[in-house]
């Protein structure tokens, strides 16, 4: 290319920016206008203004109806995680007082098997004993008194509060 193309090419450029820069000019200045006629205008009427103040009031009431309900949910929260504590804890000692009168039932299950071992064992004895020949006919006033009443305070317990033998009566 040629200097004298170049400067063409320059001169084209140039024609190109200064009616570029024209243009946007004039764009410019009808913004501007288009600026200052809205801002001579008034933004709303009072009508919307009034209602936007309504809905903004409407805003702040239902924001602090929000808080008060997260608050509340918080402290139902709290409470709810209080009674599912308290409720495994009475869970815990049901399950406890179950076992309990589990072994209480099987305690009871053996005291009447023992009972009833105890008098079948006893019914036995006395059929054994009524069984054998001659024991009606031992005298039982051959003990005197003072030796049943030693027998009586024996099978009391009074056997146990003695410090001394009587070696005499052995």
């Amino acid at each position: 290319m040629s200097v004298m193309d170049t400067v063409q090419l320059l001169e084209q450029r140039t024609q190109k920016a200064a009616t570029l820069i024209a243009m946007l000019r004039k764009e410019k200045a009808d913004l501007q206008e288009k600026l200052n006629e809205a801002q001579g205008r008034p933004v709303a009427d009072p009508e919307t203004e009034r209602k936007l103040q309504e809905a903004l009031a409407s805003v702040a009431t239902l924001q602090e109806q929000v808080t008060a309900s997260d608050e509340l949910a918080k402290k139902l929260q709290a409470e709810l995680d209080e009674a599912k504590r308290q409720i495994e804890e009475l869970q815990q000692r049901l399950t406890l007082a179950n076992t309990h009168n589990e072994e209480l039932q099987s305690y009871i299950s053996k005291y009447e098997e023992s009972n009833k071992l105890i008098e079948e064992s006893i019914s036995k004895s006395l059929e054994t004993l009524s069984g054998v020949q001659g024991l009606d006919d031992i005298p039982l006033d051959t003990m005197s008194n003072q030796e049943l009443e030693a027998a009586d305070d024996f099978t009391r317990g009074g056997a146990l509060g003695g410090d001394q033998v009587d070696e005499s009566n052995l």
